[in-house]
This record gives structure tokens, C-alpha cells and sequence, in this order.
């Protein structure tokens, strides 16, 4: 559990650092008589690390609080969000680096050389806890359940879905239900089909939503096929072969999805109407997150230029009010009123806790309760959320 804090905790701070950075210099940089951030590549790339960035967040909130709520599965949470999330991260930093050039290692000329040191600073964290690879082989090891799980519908979906219900207060932890395996499958994957069906319905009131649910549908169809491979390595216990570790990789992306889908499902009522309700109304965040998902998971004709462009305006307003990209509602301390004109020269961005470039001290703001925003609540513990 201590190594799944510190991938919560660590991994997410570099990405959104990154695309702070690399987004400020999009805005000011211009190539061929126009600003970079109107050329169409740069704008792909730009709207596709921060569908990643949310993509890990979401995973990393559901996994978190099924730490109170599913313990017994936190194996399988545990193991998606520790190779998911830092990989992720770090091929978000890999993208943007293409975007900054020669400006993502160089000092003293864009926001003083802080991207070639959040890029330094991160590559340790896959190694908390174990590496990327014991991480798939714990799910590797885990196939015999969870495939089994999915056909049968197992799995805590109870406890998953207090999860994703960011308005649920958590329960204390209980250590008696900790274990290595998840021996009925995975509560939070076998919601999947719950939460299309739920998509699906709330679709047909709302058109804006189609694109969203075909990539949902097209999640739950690869989900099967991925549940499928996973039977061919049912027995694996050592000499686990390199197939395998593919098929768990593609597992730990269909959880994302789940997770993704059962947070959207489960909070997009309430959340659109607080302040962070843009990225909630009309799955602006959910569908490119969706097909970020399964372009990564390798699906023909993944990667829809039409989910994009609403989801970076969202990017840009958040940057521009000083707030954290977020689906939850943070300040960056001293960042409001930040000119987006600003000379490279000029001082850190105000998302930076110090001159070190070090990553970005994210503020909850103080007049503002997240409960408004997703529906979550104080309890002695802190907030829900």
C-alpha cells in the first residue's frame, strides 16, 4: 500500500508540471509567422498528453479510495496504477519533449530548464515498490481469477462503485481483508458493462454523448478479447513468457477505462455543476480519454481528431485561471492573473513550489468546497474526494 502512495502521489505531480510547461511555451512560441499553439500538430499533441494526464488521475483517484472500499482487490488496483500511471506519465514527457525541442534540456532559455528536470526527477518513480515489470507479473500471476471473475460478473461491484461515487464517505481502512490475490476478479472491471449501459442510456437523451459511447463500446468489446488472451496464461506461475506481459498491459489499460467510465458514470450530475462542470458536461473528458485508451491498446482507426479540441480550450482556461488541470477543482498557489504573454525569461511558472523547478504545489481553494464540484464530503479523514 506504501509503494501505491507513492505512485499516486509522485507520478501525477510530473505530468502536470510537463504540460504546464510545455502548454506556456506553446502559447508564446512562433513557428511560420503563427503561435505554436495554433498549429494542428501541436495542438494533437498537447490535447493528447492531457487526456493521459486525466487518464492517470482518474485511475489513481478510484484506486485510492478502493484502498477503504475493496481491499481485498487492492492487488489488481494496486498493480494497474503502479505500472499505468508512471508509464504514462512518462510518455507524456517523452511527447512533449518532441514539442519543446532543444527547449526541454536547455537552461536558462524556457522557464528556467525546469522540463529536463522534471523529466530527471521522474524516471525514478517506476521504481518504487517494484518495477514495471513486477507490477504486470502480479497481474500475470492473477489471470486464473480474474478471468474467470469476468465471465461470472464477480468481483466486489458494491465496493467499486463506492469508489468511483466521489460523494460516498470512505469507510476506515481494514487491514483483516488485505490480499495478495483477488480471488473473485475484479469488482471495479466487471462494472464495465454497467457503466456503457449507463452511457448508452444517458446517449440517447444527449447526442453530444455518442461519441463518448462508441469509444465505450468499443472498450468493452476489446476488454472481452483481452479477458480471452489472459486464458492462454492461466497456469503461468514462473518463466512468465514476454506475451504475457503484453496481455497484462492491455488488462491494466481496460481498468483505466472501467475506472474512467464508473467515475464519469457515478459523479457527472453533480460535477457539472461545479467548478471544474466543463470538463464533465458532455464527456469532454471522457471521450478523448476513452480513445487515448485504445490507441494504446492498438485498435484500428483509434485516435478521433473530433474528441481533441474541446478538451485542450479546457486545458488552456485552467492555465490561464490559475488552476490545476483537474477534474477536481485545485488552485496553483500565486498563479492568478499569470500572463500567458510572458517573456521565456521571465520567472518559474507560478505551479512551481520554488526556483528548483520542483513539482507543482497544487492548493485546494480555500473558498471552495470540492463537494460542490464532484459531490464529495468532509469526514474527519479529510475529504472524500
Amino acid at each position: 500500500m506504501e509503494g501505491l502512495k507513492h505512485g499516486l502521489d509522485a507520478a501525477p505531480l510530473p505530468a502536470d508540471h510537463a504540460l504546464a510547461i510545455a502548454l506556456d511555451f506553446a502559447e508564446r512560441r512562433e513557428l511560420f509567422g503563427r503561435r505554436l499553439i495554433d498549429l494542428p500538430q501541436a495542438r494533437h499533441v498537447l490535447a493528447s498528453a492531457a487526456a493521459d494526464v486525466l487518464a492517470g488521475e482518474a485511475l489513481a483517484t478510484v484506486a485510492a479510495r478502493s484502498v477503504h472500499t475493496v481491499p481485498d482487490e487492492l492487488s489488481v488496483a494496486a498493480a494497474a496504477t503502479k505500472y499505468l500511471v508512471p508509464t504514462g506519465t512518462e510518455g507524456v514527457i517523452v511527447e512533449l519533449t518532441r514539442l519543446l525541442g532543444a527547449r526541454a534540456f536547455l537552461k536558462d532559455v524556457h522557464a528556467r530548464g525546469m522540463f529536463q528536470k522534471v523529466d530527471r526527477d521522474h524516471r525514478i518513480v517506476g521504481l518504487f515498490d517494484g518495477n514495471t515489470l513486477v507490477n504486470l507479473n502480479s497481474l500475470v500471476n492473477q489471470f486464473r481469477s480474474l478471468s474467470r471473475g469476468w465471465l461470472r460478473g464477480g468481483g466486489d461491484t458494491e465496493g467499486a462503485v463506492r469508489a468511483f461515487d466521489l460523494s460516498t464517505p470512505l469507510p476506515p481502512l481494514d487491514p483483516s481483508r488485505l490480499s495478495l490475490v483477488a480471488r473473485r476478479g475484479s469488482g471495479v472491471m466487471a462494472t464495465l458493462p454497467a457503466s456503457v449501459a449507463a452511457l448508452r442510456a444517458e446517449a440517447g437523451r444527449r447526442p453530444e454523448l455518442k461519441g463518448a459511447l462508441g469509444a465505450a463500446e468499443r472498450l468493452l468489446a476489446v476488454t472481452g478479447r483481452v479477458h480471452e488472451e489472459m486464458d492462454a496464461y492461466r497456469a503461468v506461475v514462473s518463466d512468465v513468457p514476454p506475451a504475457a506481459f503484453d496481455v497484462a498491459r492491455h488488462y491494466s489499460l481496460c481498468l483505466a477505462g472501467a475506472a474512467c467510465l464508473g467515475l464519469w458514470t457515478h459523479n457527472q450530475r453533480t460535477a457539472r455543476a461545479g467548478r471544474t462542470g466543463e470538463l464533465w458536461r458532455d464527456g469532454v473528458w471522457l471521450w478523448p480519454v476513452l480513445d487515448r485508451l485504445l490507441v494504446k491498446l492498438g485498435e484500428p482507426d483509434a485516435g478521433d481528431p473530433d474528441a481533441y479540441p474541446p478538451l485542450l480550450e479546457r486545458l488552456r482556461a485552467a492555465r490561464e485561471a490559475g488552476e490545476l488541470f483537474s477534474l477536481i477543482p485545485f488552485s496553483l498557489g500565486g498563479s492568478a492573473g499569470r500572463p500567458t504573454g510572458a517573456s521565456d525569461a521571465a520567472a518559474p511558472p507560478a505551479h512551481a513550489s520554488g526556483g528548483d523547478g520542483g513539482p507543482p504545489a497544487a492548493v485546494p481553494q480555500g473558498q471552495t468546497d470540492t463537494r460542490a464540484a464532484v459531490g464529495g464530503t468532509r469526514t474527519p479523514e479529510g475529504t472524500s474526494c
